[in-house]
């Protein structure tokens, strides 16, 4: 039974949420000629290369160097040995997610794991999505130590955790699988539950479940269950939809939802979804996002409304009418008294009904349905088709002018065929697999550069295939200015700032070098880099 007291969660990953197997790693080792390291996995210590991974001192490619000189006789490639040190993760129980996913309605649930860049990206690519979301739908904020550059049982992550969430440690409960990281959580005032499997949290949870989720456990920012059976104890004023982007049109429903509320003394509220609904209805859809789920969820909360609810899409939640939605999710579950509408939202299975029909429905059910004023800028009403329709056009400065920011993408750097070191121009290619989001149109753009440690350099980005050297596929090539360093296995973000020219194809590569020339000193000119 978990004390009604706790309102925040924060789980450990491994042994906790993923599932180990030293031996299966060590065999891995073993078989790339890697079995001198193997005593590194059997213990599971934190030294030398292993710890500086962890820490992110060293990347992916510097680990492997290290890992053939302490085992001479390993020949292994950087893919190889990253595939048998990731082999000591086995996956993630799905009914471990699905308790997460449940716990989230009621508590702020936060990760903090020591992971380096193999384990955090194979759980990311490859357990995750099996359960049908990113980690981000799971945890209000993840805490990853290659990624912070300390590790648990430093009280310093304790210290970054509390300030960057805001926690009462008192109301927390903390689960590792480590009495060390355990007891310097304690030394916070954190609750802490010890586990050495992620099936005994499970349990715990799960053996008192019905009395537990009437406990009166909440979820500070989401809101308390009330006696009338929904899970906010306030009147709730909401809108609904999915704010892809979260452009200044949404921002400007959310100031009319936030506006209602306080005139009526209630709760500001904005109800998303997980995935794209067309996602669900239509098996080859392909969305053209504009904000991951993290990057949404957070733009949400800066607005500064009250909660932001996050509802799995699925074929059930597909199926229901406009009615039942409004009677069993925003009334039963919710508590929405009042329902701010945008001037072209429609939900429901099939989206048949309108906002009449809506305002019929909500007198019965006791909702109030308003009707949202639309954004109008120099006569369009912006939505995130226009920010698309902006994109695939390269119009990079009026797809920023209507969301409000510059848009961007985040990936991370891979290997390439160095053309551009050899002509002046060394770029860091962003590996296109893992972008989640839309690509602004083929061509040559002034960028904004983030490095994961916060820095940012004026850059030019070429997104395309490459036709002076015969591509076949797209690639995404940076040139970082009056900048000198490995990037390789770490992230790079990138906003756009202009579109300074198309991608085409030049007679020569001396041809192209002269272009790239003419590239720079024409991004150079941009006054305005920094929003």
């Amino acid at each position: 039974m978990i004390s009604n007291k706790i309102h925040n969660l924060i789980f450990d990953l491994g042994c906790v949420i993923v599932d180990l197997d030293r031996q299966k790693c060590i065999e891995a080792l073993e078989r790339i000629g890697a079995g001198e390291i193997a005593h590194y996995v059997d213990e599971c210590k934190q030294i030398d290369m292993f710890l500086d991974l962890e820490l992110g001192k060293i990347d992916v490619a510097e680990f492997c160097r290290e890992i053939r000189k302490r085992a001479p006789g390993c020949k292994a490639s950087d893919e190889e040995i990253s595939r048998a040190w990731g082999e000591l993760l086995t996956g993630i129980p799905v009914e471990r997610l699905q308790m997460i996913e449940r716990l989230h309605r009621k508590y702020n649930i936060y990760l903090l794991s020591n992971s380096n860049p193999v384990h955090w990206d194979k759980s990311v690519d490859n357990f995750f999505p099996k359960a049908g979301h990113e980690p981000e739908y799971y945890f209000d904020k993840m805490f990853i130590s290659y990624k912070m550059g300390m590790v648990k049982p430093d009280p310093r992550i304790f210290e970054t955790l509390i300030r960057e969430t805001g926690i009462i440690p008192e109301e927390t409960l903390f689960i590792d699988d480590s009495t060390a990281n355990c007891r310097a959580a304690e030394e916070f005032g954190i609750n802490t539950l010890h586990v050495t499997h992620g099936s005994e949290w499970l349990e715990e949870f799960s053996g008192g479940s019905e009395s537990y989720e009437g406990s009166g456990s909440s979820k500070s920012s989401e809101g308390s269950k009330s006696s009338e059976g929904s899970e906010f104890s306030e009147k709730i004023v909401a809108t609904i939809g999915f704010f892809d982007g979260v452009h200044r049109g949404h921002r400007y429903l959310i100031d009319q939802v936030k506006a209602v509320a306080r005139e009526h003394g209630a709760e500001s509220m904005v109800i998303t979804f997980d995935r794209h609904p067309r996602e669900v209805l239509h098996s080859d859809y392909q969305p053209q996002m504009l904000s991951t789920l993290s990057e949404k969820t957070e733009m949400i909360k800066a607005t500064g409304v009250d909660h932001c609810e996050v509802l799995p899409f699925d074929e059930a939640m597909a199926s229901l009418s406009a009615y039942d939605f409004m009677k069993m999710v925003l009334r039963d579950r919710l508590g929405v008294k009042y329902l701010v509408i945008g001037y072209d939202n429609r939900f429901g299975h099939n989206r048949s009904e309108g906002f009449d029909d809506y305002v019929r429905f909500g007198r019965e059910l006791g909702i109030e349905v308003i009707r949202a004023k639309a954004f109008v800028l120099n006569g369009v009403n912006v939505s995130s088709s226009v920010v698309r329709s902006f994109l695939s056009a390269g119009e990079v400065e009026m797809a920023a002018m209507c969301l409000g920011y510059r848009y961007s993408i985040s990936g991370k750097v891979v290997s390439g065929v160095q053309e551009g070191r050899k002509m002046g121009f060394p770029t860091a290619n962003i590996d296109i697999k893992g972008i989640k989001k839309m690509l602004p149109a083929n061509g040559v753009y002034a960028v904004v550069a983030l490095l994961s440690d916060g820095s940012q350099y004026q850059a030019m980005m070429n997104i395309g295939m490459r036709p002076t050297f015969h591509g076949e596929k797209t690639t995404l090539e940076v040139n970082l200015f009056d900048f000198s360093g490995d990037l390789y296995g770490k992230q790079l973000s990138v906003s756009f700032v202009k579109r300074i020219r198309e991608e085409r194809k030049f007679e020569s590569e001396k041809a192209l070098k002269r272009q790239l020339e003419k590239d720079r000193e024409e991004c150079l000119k941009i006054e305005k880099w920094k929003d």
